[in-house]
């Protein structure tokens, strides 16, 4: 498993739905690292699986067994089968309703930081986006909030992969640090039938510095998001 959210919701999650199309019904413990995270929990309590039955390995301690099943990964790195979409969506407890218009930040996040965020907030919130902290909701709620999404905005992230709750058709603009790029929610965006469109940020260069903080044009973005139809303030 993985403790990314991205990968946790699209290279982990759908091999149970493999394992149970495949008769794989029964089974004395799901395997977890030794701390899962909260996403993980919660998830798996969609899917029923009693916490009683989540083993916590360690690499500190050998666990042997006298079957283990390991599901293969159906499908190449950052890709999404379009049958995920629709049973990721319908394991989503509870009605789905939201903004919008939504702007996914990522200030609460270690890297990759968007200096001039709250400069494009501002522009965005005048064209009625709301801005979402992700990390600071339970996966439910994320999933609430992007369920009326019909415009999203966002710099790349495993936030993004809430996309996948978005009604078909959504608009979706992702901008990236020129130093970190991957298609991997454009793929996204095809299963599920999103438009997209993407932009490359530009580096803000500090001495020492790793976290890969970067600037966005924000006239860009606003001139991206008329082009995807959206009407001007």
């Amino acid at each position: 498993n993985s403790d990314n959210y991205y990968h946790w919701l699209f290279d982990s999650l759908p091999r149970w739905k493999m394992l149970q199309a495949a008769g794989w019904s029964e089974y004395d413990f799901v395997l977890l690292q030794r701390n899962p995270c909260r996403f993980q929990e919660e998830t798996l309590d969609w899917l029923e699986v009693p916490a009683a039955r989540r083993l916590h390995c360690s690499k500190s301690f050998v666990h042997q067994f006298d079957r283990l099943v390991v599901p293969a990964m159906p499908f190449a790195p950052r890709t999404v089968p379009t049958w995920a979409v629709p049973w990721l969506r319908s394991l989503v407890p509870h009605t789905i309703s939201g903004p919008e218009k939504v702007y996914l930040s990522r200030r609460g996040a270690g890297g990759r930081q968007l200096v001039n965020e709250v400069e494009l907030l501002a522009a965005l919130e005048q064209r009625g986006f709301i801005a979402i902290q992700p990390e600071n909701l339970s996966v439910t709620e994320q999933a609430r909030c992007m369920g009326s999404a019909h415009w999203i905005v966002a710099p790349h992230g495993a936030a993004l992969a809430n996309s996948v709750f978005a009604p078909p058709g959504a608009a979706l603009v992702e901008f990236f640090h020129p130093q970190h790029k991957n298609r991997c929610y454009e793929n996204l965006a095809a299963a599920c039938g999103h438009r997209y469109a993407c932009l490359d940020g530009i580096a803000v260069e500090r001495k020492g510095d790793r976290r890969l903080e970067y600037t966005v044009g924000v006239t860009g973005v606003l001139e991206c998001l008329e082009q995807m139809g959206l009407k001007p303030a």
